[in-house]
């Protein structure tokens, strides 16, 4: 099964110029998870990207503000969506999170909060990934997350970490937030797949930063432990535009 996730930045505005459904053909992907869709309620992902009827599609928009943060799953096959029982009304309201059941698999489509140079989202996110690793933990077995966390976990994450040291998306609370996922049994699968390499999944729009492969690697897929060795191959799309994203996708046996 080829699965992948990608902060789409504005789904609507990625079909103006390109094509989620030859993306999907391309890569013959069966579960795409996106992050920063942008929607808002009246709009038909179906019929707008031209999905066949057999798709599933599913989605939570943002309620605090329109045309904001955002996720959604396509699929092959049907997903049982599971209830969001974070106490945080923020992270309610701003449509971050899908959770699903699929077969004996527990899947999380999520968005994290990029924050600013303040840092003034650095508690939020670590709010959120410690609601993430109590779930795992909590509830043992076969897990994959899919998703744009906006923190990169090591230097080999971001062409220029001693200028970023303690910065937004790379202060040392995050990092241990991150090593925390690792704990509970969650395996990141590129970095188990390519343990020296540095490939990026995000790119500045300024300074022609991504021309330049200044970038950050802030979109993750991780597996459970139980599951790696199913793992075939795992890419990082550099070359699929439309976002200051890119793609990552991962081949697994399920």
């Amino acid at each position: 099964m080829v699965l992948a996730t990608w902060n789409i930045n504005g789904l609507r505005s990625y079909q103006k110029k390109y094509d989620l459904k030859l993306f999907l053909q391309k890569y013959n992907i069966d579960m795409l998870h996106l992050q920063e869709t942008k929607l808002v309620e009246g709009w038909n992902i179906q019929e707008e990207v031209g999905l066949p009827e057999e798709w599933y599609f599913y989605q939570n928009l943002a309620s605090s503000r329109k045309g904001y943060a955002g996720v959604a799953s396509i699929s092959k096959w049907e997903l049982s969506p599971l209830s969001i029982d974070m106490s945080n009304q923020r992270f309610q309201a701003e449509g971050r999170m899908l959770l699903y059941q699929f077969r004996d698999y527990h899947i999380i489509n999520i968005y994290f909060p990029q924050g600013d140079r303040s840092k003034k989202d650095v508690p939020y996110k670590l709010e959120v990934c410690d609601y993430i690793t109590a779930m795992v933990k909590s509830n043992p077995g076969k897990w994959m997350i899919f998703g744009d966390f906006n923190m990169a976990q090591s230097e080999l994450d971001l062409a220029r970490p001693k200028q970023n040291y303690n910065n937004n998306m790379f202060t040392v609370e995050e990092r241990e937030r991150m090593a925390g996922l690792a704990k509970a049994g969650i395996v990141d699968v590129f970095r188990y797949m390519y343990s020296e390499e540095s490939q990026y999944t995000w790119w500045s729009y300024s300074y022609n930063a991504r021309e330049r492969n200044v970038g950050w690697r802030l979109d993750y897929i991780f597996l459970s432990e139980n599951v790696k060795t199913n793992i075939k191959r795992v890419e990082i799309l550099k070359d699929e535009f439309g976002s200051d994203h890119c793609p990552v996708l991962v081949e697994v046996e399920i």
